[in-house]
């Protein structure tokens, strides 16, 4: 079986090409622009040591905004951390992976600066509305983030019945979320709060794969090399 041919591809990537037909990638906003925002915030605040940080990270960025090579200010060392520690979605950018089992700063976050609703959830996994799941919060993310995205069986479906009984699909796809045609401006950001500022200063990069904390030192008869 071939590879289903590209539909989409990054804005702007074609401009000038008078026969591309790709559409632009569907963003976050395509996504969830419709849904309204929850009633309360109970169980979506972020909480932990790094929770107040988010609002001072703009949208489509994480933890690497407060460093040297960021635009916020030096808190950490670049690539210090896991890439969607402090994790924002963009409503102009696809989202990010769901994580299955994520840390109290683990993303992708909403750009309201809250943890991601379950009907937001379904959304970016491409889930039929109306969905209803019996359990906690916990293993709800759990079964979201270790599930494939329904879009890419119905993607898949179609290819086959294309490639392997040549039936050409009769309709558009049904899962993909519509292209919205106005994308607001991005959320403002904050400055950061004062439990922060005593991190201000140099800190160091990572210096490299197997080179981090956690690498330990396996000695062979003749050779010497630093895993990790």
């Amino acid at each position: 079986m071939l590879d289903p041919a590209h539909t989409h591809a990054k804005p702007g990537s074609n401009d000038g090409d008078l026969f591309s037909s790709l559409e632009p990638f569907r963003t976050a906003w395509d996504a969830l622009g419709d849904l309204p925002e929850p009633p309360s915030r109970e169980g979506l605040e972020i909480g932990g040591k790094w929770g107040d940080l988010l609002p001072s990270i703009p949208e489509g960025e994480n933890y690497l905004w407060h460093t040297e090579r960021g635009g916020g200010k030096p808190l950490f060392g670049w690539r210090t951390r896991y890439w969607s520690f402090l994790l924002k979605l963009s409503k102009q950018l696809p989202s990010w992976t769901i994580q299955a089992q994520p840390g109290s700063a683990i993303g992708p976050f909403h750009w309201k600066n809250r943890r991601l609703t379950f009907a937001e959830l379904c959304r970016l996994q491409t889930f039929p509305d109306g969905l209803v799941v019996d359990c906690g919060r916990t293993e709800m993310q759990r079964m979201l983030g270790n599930a494939v995205p329904s879009l890419i069986a119905e993607v898949l479906a179609r290819e086959i019945r294309r490639q392997f009984f040549d039936q050409r699909p009769r309709s558009a796809l049904r899962l993909i979320p519509p292209a919205r045609d106005s994308i607001p401006l991005p959320e403002k950001v904050t400055g950061i709060g004062s439990q922060y500022r005593v991190l201000i200063g140099k800190h160091a990069a990572h210096p490299g794969t197997g080179k981090g904390r956690s690498a330990a030192r396996v000695v062979a008869p003749d050779v010497e090399v630093e895993v990790g």
